[in-house]
């Protein structure tokens, strides 16, 4: 199937067989008002909804409100004819693609593909590194940030670093030494306000040349949903290159927000219980995005500990692709004064970090430009 749909005000019963024959698989049905506030639909948000405004004279008013609350959902809408208000409504409204009768299941395949290739553009165009550790003090922090901060001082430097943990402690401002004013729990309340300008005003920059988008200074009651967390990686992945996620450990209700990732780095040590738990995280993330997404590493390597590489890799069932060298003085002194250690890149632990940093831009990704699809591309020019 091409997408799951939910038909919003099919104005005959037609419209249902005509999503099956374009492909389209439609999970539900729902009167104008199922797009109020007041009426709430269990699970995540629809892929995309078809809306028919066939015998209204404009948009349903409660259709911008529920894109704000609804950021990913893609709208189709079909009308009898279009005209330049109902364009305008419609970007206004956020909807992704206008149809006008006759329509065929083929007119409707071609405007959900056009729907659905626009946003896999978009999601795909900067590439998402995500870092999480087994259990807590396995250095994934200190991974996610140095390598922001080697990706900052190298060829390509923009950067964009989002501190997921809202429940527990997030340090990733500390070693970057900034003091920010505003958290990643302000834009994940603020879905209804992201824009490339809210974006801006959400950020701080590093003195190594990073935006960070920090964790709470108080920890939340709840983790953020997946919903929130890829509507603002949509968002980052526009103007950033690179954007490197902190995530926390490891938190399943936003797995489904990574589907833009293009590789977790999974951070390990010597030590049994990191190793069994981080070995947990590594085969959740395979089943739900493949091996090649998934990367591991090992934090504070020492070539004489009980257990070794060759251990790790039998235990895991994957290849460690990284050593970081075992230098946890360092390291500290480095988080301690605000400046990854990447920075200097003539020690050898800022080596290594620089050295992962550049195998991990080395990872292929498409890349296409953010912009409307179909009619109402063609309109952006003329309203």
């Amino acid at each position: 199937m091409l997408a799951n749909v939910v038909l919003v005000n099919p104005h005959n019963s037609q419209l249902a067989a005509l999503a099956a024959d374009a492909d389209l698989s439609v999970s539900d049905t729902w009167p104008l008002a199922g797009l109020s506030p007041q009426e709430h639909h269990p699970g995540l948000s629809p892929e995309l909804l078809l809306l028919d405004v066939r015998g209204l004279d404009a948009l349903p008013r409660d259709l911008e409100k529920y894109k704000s609350r609804h950021p990913t959902t893609r709208v189709v809408v079909i009308a009898q004819q279009l005209d330049v208000a109902l364009l305008r409504s419609a970007m206004h409204a956020g909807v992704s693609e206008c149809l006008a009768e006759p329509l065929t299941a083929s007119d409707l395949n071609a405007a959900v593909r056009r729907v659905l290739g626009a946003e896999r553009a978009s999601l795909s165009q900067g590439k998402v590194l995500a870092f999480s550790g087994g259990k807590g003090g396995v250095g994934a922090t200190t991974a996610a940030v140095n390598v922001a901060a080697a990706l900052a001082t190298g060829p390509d430097p923009s950067v964009a670093f989002l501190d997921l943990h809202t429940q527990d402690p997030g340090d990733a401002a500390i070693f970057f030494g900034i003091e920010p004013r505003h958290s990643v729990v302000d834009a994940l309340d603020n879905m209804h306000r992201l824009d490339a300008a809210f974006i801006r005003g959400l950020v701080t920059r590093a003195a190594c040349g990073v935006d960070v988008i920090a964790g709470p200074a108080h920890p939340t009651e709840y983790p953020p949903t997946a919903e929130a967390v890829h509507a603002l990686l949509h968002w980052l992945v526009i103007p950033y290159k690179y954007v490197v996620i902190d995530m926390p450990r490891l938190n399943l209700s936003v797995l489904d927000a990574l589907e833009p990732m293009t590789m977790t780095t999974v951070v390990l040590t010597q030590e049994l219980a990191a190793i069994r738990r981080g070995t947990h995280v590594a085969n959740l993330l395979r089943q739900r995005y493949g091996k090649p997404r998934v990367n591991v590493i090992l934090n504070r390597y020492d070539p004489r500990a009980e257990i070794g590489k060759d251990d790790v890799e039998r235990i895991v069932g994957m290849p460690v692709s990284t050593l970081l060298p075992n230098d946890q003085q360092s390291a500290v002194a480095a988080a301690n004064i605000g400046q990854p250690i990447a920075v200097n890149r003539r020690h050898p632990l800022g080596k290594a970090f620089i050295t992962l940093a550049e195998r991990l831009t080395r990872i292929p990704t498409e890349a296409g430009p953010r912009r409307a699809s179909g009619l109402l591309a063609g309109a952006a020019g003329l309203l």
